[in-house]
C-alpha cells in the first residue's frame, strides 16, 4: 500500500484531479442503477453485502465466517457468494469446497469452505452465483463476500468494514485508498471497525504438514520469518510482534500465489504465515511452516440491530425455526407473533425483533390451536 494513501502528501494532492474523475464515474454509475438506466438484479432471497469502502484488508473473511456461523446456529441456512478474487473463473459459477483449487476459485472462498458447511459459490458475475444457489441449493439468506460497489446486484442490507488505517487521507483512488466517496458511508446500514467493533483473535499456530499445534504464548522471544500476502500485511506483522515474536517480515501482494523459493529460507527459523496464505502453500510447505488461524466474535448490539433489519423482510420471518423443536415457525400479523404449532407456543415480535426464547413465549389456547389445524 503506497504510504501517500495515509497522508495528504504532495503526490496525493498532485493525483487529486484523477481522484475527482474516479469518484465522478463511480457516482454516475451508481446513479444509473438507482434510476433504472442500467439493469440490476434483485435476489428473491434476502441478500447482505459485506464490503469495503477502502482498498486493503479489513478482516472481511473472518467476519463473513462468523456471520455465517451465527445464522447457522439460529437455524437459518446461509449461502455465500464471492467474486473469487485471485481465481480464474470467467462466467460459470463454481461451487467451492475445502478441496477446491484456490488458483481456480480464489483463496478466500477455499478458506471459508474449511470452516463452513453451507453453499459457497465463486463467480465474477454475482447474479449468476445467486441464480446457481437458488437452482441447486436450499438457503434462507445470501451473504456476499465483498461487492459493495457491484451495483448490478441489488441488496437488502449493506455492512461496511473499516481497517486500522481508517479512511486514509480521505481521497479516492488513485490519490487515496477510498473506492468511492466517504459520503457513501451515510447510506449503508452498518459500519464496523476492525480491532474496535470486532477483534481478530489468534488461538494458536498450526503446522502445515503435521497439523501440530503450537501455543501462541510460546512465540514470545522467538525469531521467525513472517509471510503475508494479504490486503494489509503490516497488521499481521504487528500481531506477531504484539505476541512477543521477533519477526523477519516478507510481504507480498494480496492474493499472491507463492513459489517454493518465496517461503523457504537458508536457515532453520520457523516460518509463520496467515491462514489465507496457507491455503495456497499446502503443496510446497515443509515442517518449518506454520499458519495462524484467527476468529472473531460479532458484537451483540450489531446482531440485535441486524435482526431488527431482517425482521422487516417477510420472507425472513418465514424461515425462522422454533428454538425448542427446530420446527418451522409461521408468521401471524395480528397479533405480531411467530407461531410454533408443534409446541403450541407463540413468540412475540417486539420492536421488529423476534423474541425466540421459551420464557418470552405464550402458550396458545385450545381455541387458537384448533384454528391452526
Amino acid at each position: 500500500m503506497p504510504t501517500f494513501w495515509t497522508r495528504r502528501s504532495p503526490l496525493a494532492w498532485a493525483l487529486l484531479p484523477l481522484s475527482w474523475l474516479f469518484c465522478g464515474v463511480v457516482k454516475l454509475r451508481r446513479l444509473a442503477y438507482r434510476r433504472g438506466w442500467l439493469k440490476f438484479y434483485q435476489s428473491p432471497i434476502p441478500l447482505i453485502i459485506i464490503g469495503n469502502i477502502t482498498v486493503g484488508g479489513t478482516g472481511k473473511t473472518p467476519f463473513v465466517i462468523a456471520l455465517a456461523k451465527y445464522f447457522i446456529n439460529q437455524g437459518i441456512k446461509p449461502a455465500i457468494i464471492s467474486r473469487g478474487y485471485g481465481g480464474k473463473i470467467k462466467k460459470e459459477p463454481q461451487l467451492v469446497d475445502k478441496y477446491s483449487d484456490p488458483k481456480i476459485v480464489g483463496d478466500e472462498t477455499v478458506l471459508m469452505a474449511q470452516y463452513l458447511n453451507c453453499p459457497i459459490v465463486a463467480c465474477p458475475i454475482r447474479k449468476y452465483a445467486v441464480e446457481f444457489i437458488i437452482k441447486n441449493h436450499e438457503c434462507d439468506i445470501i451473504l456476499s463476500d465483498d461487492g459493495l460497489q457491484h451495483y448490478a446486484l441489488q441488496r437488502n442490507i449493506e455492512i461496511v468494514l473499516i481497517g486500522e488505517q481508517g479512511l486514509g487521507n480521505g481521497f479516492c483512488l488513485p490519490a487515496g485508498m477510498l473506492r468511492e466517496s466517504a459520503n457513501r458511508l451515510k447510506t449503508v446500514d452498518f459500519i464496523l471497525h476492525k480491532n474496535q467493533d470486532f477483534i481478530l483473535k489468534a488461538q494458536h499456530l498450526k503446522n502445515l504438514v503435521s497439523q501440530d499445534i503450537f501455543e501462541i504464548d510460546q512465540l514470545a522471544g522467538k525469531t521467525v520469518h513472517a509471510i503475508a500476502g494479504i490486503g494489509n500485511p503490516q497488521s499481521f506483522f504487528q500481531q506477531l510482534q504484539t505476541l512477543g515474536a521477533q519477526i523477519i517480515p516478507h510481504s507480498f501482494p494480496d492474493h499472491y500465489y507463492f513459489k517454493k523459493e518465496d517461503i523457504c529460507f537458508n536457515d532453520d527459523l520457523p516460518v509463520v504465515m496467515t491462514e489465507k496464505d496457507a491455503v495456497k502453500c499446502q503443496m510446497i510447505a515443509t515442517s518449518r511452516h506454520w499458519y495462524m488461524p484467527v476468529e472473531t466474535d460479532l458484537p451483540m448490539d450489531f446482531l440485535i440491530s441486524l435482526q431488527r433489519k431482517l425482521a422487516m423482510f417477510k420472507p425472513f420471518l418465514d424461515i425462522l425455526v422454533c428454538p425448542i423443536c427446530k420446527g418451522k415457525l409461521h408468521y401471524q400479523k395480528q397479533p405480531h407473533e411467530l407461531i410454533c404449532p408443534a409446541c403450541r407456543l407463540a413468540y412475540p415480535i417486539v420492536d421488529e425483533i423476534p423474541k425466540l426464547l421459551e420464557t418470552e413465549a405464550r402458550r396458545l389456547s385450545l381455541e387458537e390451536y384448533d384454528q391452526l389445524k
